[in-house]
């Protein structure tokens, strides 16, 4: 019961509820450099999701002879770079 109260408050300020304020420290900052390796423009990760989707792509075609299982290539391959530099890796 008394969760209510405190919970309406929170939604009319939640500025309160979050007390981030300026002097917080990122806890995830230490894993930037492995994630960018891992998930990285150059990294490993990136290329084999797109050979899948090539060999797929291919196979999906062939099997179909449906033009649209081959532009899933370029598809998937705009949206990574897209998505790679919207995120910053």
């Amino acid at each position: 019961r008394a969760v209510i109260p405190a919970a309406v408050l929170m939604m009319f300020f939640p500025q309160l509820a979050m007390a981030a304020g300026s002097s917080g420290q990122d806890l995830m900052a230490s894993g930037n450099t492995t994630v960018k390796a891992t998930f990285g423009k150059d990294s490993s990760v990136v290329k084999w999701v797109v050979l899948a989707e090539v060999l797929v792509g291919a196979v999906m075609y062939m099997m179909t002879k449906n033009v649209k299982f081959l532009a899933g290539f370029a598809i998937i391959s705009v949206f990574i770079a897209v998505g790679m530099a919207v995120v910053g890796l």
